[in-house]
């Protein structure tokens, strides 16, 4: 048992006279009563209010579901995806027709829009740009990825001047594969309904938002009539600190209580299936036992003595002992999990406590320190492992596993993947008129071009010749430009150090770009040597590129 909790027991035991008992077994007793009383009825509420939109959903998932599966709607799409392609007047006409229809009969839609999967719109109960999307409203992101979905609260200019909508998406399929999609802009101002129509009290209030901090309606009504209602300040932040410790994947739906300006406030909360909906029921539980609270102030104000005595001592208690332990506790089993020795006891005070608080800091310094030291260490380990002695790009047995591991990714991603080969230019030459000092700048040089210039992995290979590889999902005349940039960079030479001058510095490179599901490392390896090797009997300082699609080259 936690000290806290036997300190709050032992006061309780031995401070508590047999009319504060009685008391506090009153005033619990009439408070529990109301307070189940008011969950439940918000909880009915709520669940009742949560239904309606869910119908709601699933309404404008039906009605989008069947304009999505008209034959002449699937065709009009493929018609808009040919280039060349005229559409069909009569089937426009059709689809026009229908957009219209469905448009008048739900008053709170704004616009009904086909839009291709280029994002033009194809039809729509709005005039919008043909070659655009972006003036209706760009479809979230997230929302092409599901089959349908009613997403945030976005704003547009109408003709009736700006309105705050809510866009609802459905993809259009043929054979499996996406061809369009059928959007709708909903009206904010339809939501209010679930305001009115809801049996609120005077103490109730509705929130719903559309999950990414933008509220679709809010307020409280009055005869029917759609009321705004705006929280203090103490109110909003004790709800906040209440909500930040709820977890919508665990708990989708649930109450909780909080305090502010001396009032009691209970919310209902419940996520809206499948969309990133939030719906919220706040009242006040204090209102609601107003009229039971004068048979309770002469049993109150009896007990308030003595509890003012009890939270005293347990205050100061707790302030002086217990809520030191408990940081030291919470502070040592955060290191123990997360592992982060950064974190210190935040305890002052020249006392036992602190001085205790203290050698614990310093111990968790020194193993911080020390593993600070064992870190840095493996690092340094494993880069001499992997980088090359000179240059610092990878070594041979690096690059080379590198290259592996591309191949094999480039194989399921049936992506291009592109294996060079490059060899300096009358490398000897340098080491005998220059010396070898000077050799290994110039292998130093060419290596940070590589690195500046190749955006996959470079090492070297041995001796003055070096390897990269890369995944190229572009064209692969991009290849061909990335290779003339790399052979500008390394011709424009490298100053000896001991003369000043440029040494003037080409290169000659090798490289096969493949293409398949069945690319073998070893047939890649060949070809970009082979290719390099071509260079150097054309000769040298220049390039060559090999393609090989499916074991063919």
């Amino acid at each position: 048992m936690k000290i806290k909790k036997s300190l709050f027991i032992f006061l309780i035991v031995f401070s508590l006279v047999p009319l504060y008992l009685m008391t506090g077994i009153l005033t619990y007793n009439r408070y529990q009563s109301i307070n189940r009383i008011t969950k439940e009825n918000l909880k009915s509420i709520g669940e009742t209010t949560t239904l309606n939109i869910n119908g709601f959903y699933e309404a404008r998932k039906s009605e989008l579901q069947v304009i999505s599966q008209y034959a002449m709607v699937g065709n009009l799409m493929e018609q808009s995806l040919k280039q060349k392609s005229e559409v069909d007047a009569q089937t426009q006409h059709y689809v026009q027709d229908m957009l219209d229809q469905n448009k008048l009969n739900n008053p709170y839609i704004i616009s009904i829009s086909l839009i291709n999967r280029d994002f033009k719109v194809v039809s729509s109960t709005e005039e919008f740009d043909s070659d655009s999307y972006s003036e209706l409203q760009n479809i979230p992101e997230e929302n092409l990825s599901r089959d349908f979905s009613i997403g945030r609260v976005v704003e547009r200019e109408t003709e009736e001047g700006k309105k705050r909508l809510v866009l609802a998406c459905k993809a259009i399929t043929r054979n499996e594969e996406v061809i369009g999609y059928v959007a709708e802009e909903i009206s904010v101002s339809y939501f209010d309904k679930f305001c009115t129509d809801t049996a609120l009290s005077a103490d109730d209030v509705l929130y719903i938002s559309d999950g990414h901090g933008e509220t679709i309606t809010q307020g409280y009504a009055v005869d029917g009539e759609l009321k705004s209602y705006t929280p203090t300040e103490e109110m909003y932040d004790a709800y906040r600190k209440k909500w930040k410790n709820i977890y919508l994947n665990r708990h989708p739906n649930g109450q909780f209580s909080f305090k502010a300006n001396g009032k009691t406030y209970i919310t209902y909360y419940s996520t809206i299936d499948n969309t990133s909906w939030l719906m919220n029921i706040t009242t006040c539980l204090t209102n609601r036992a107003q009229d039971s609270r004068n048979y309770l102030i002469l049993l109150i104000i009896t007990a308030v003595c003595v509890t003012v005595i009890i939270l005293a001592g347990n205050i100061f208690v707790t302030g002086q002992v217990i809520h030191p332990i408990e940081q030291m506790e919470y502070t040592l089993k955060r290191i123990q999990e997360t592992g982060n020795y950064s974190l210190r006891i935040l305890v002052q005070g020249q006392g036992e406590i602190g001085y205790i608080a203290r050698q614990i800091n310093s111990l968790i310094e020194h193993v911080e320190q020390e593993s600070r030291r064992e870190q840095n260490e493996q690092l340094q380990l494993e880069k001499k492992a992997t980088s090359d002695l000179l240059t610092g790009i990878y070594n041979k047995q690096s690059i080379n596993d590198c290259v592996k591991r591309m191949v094999s990714r480039a194989n399921d991603m049936k992506a291009k993947v592109v294996v060079g080969f490059m060899d300096v230019d009358n490398f000897k030459d340098f080491n005998t008129y220059y010396g070898h000092q000077q050799g290994d700048e110039v292998l130093k040089y060419v290596a940070g071009c590589l690195r500046e210039s190749i955006s996959g992995n470079v090492g070297r290979n041995g001796g003055d010749e070096f390897m990269f590889c890369m995944l190229e999902r572009r064209n692969t005349d991009d290849v061909k430009l990335v290779l003339e940039r790399l052979q500008n960079k390394i011709r424009k030479g490298v100053v000896n150090t001991e003369t000043g001058r440029v040494m003037k510095v080409t290169c000659s490179i090798g490289v096969v770009v493949a293409l398949g599901t069945e690319i073998e490392y070893e047939d890649l390896i060949h070809e970009a040597d082979m290719a390099m090797y071509e260079v150097k009997e054309k000769g040298k300082d220049s390039y060559v590129v090999r393609y090989k699609i499916e074991g063919t080259v």
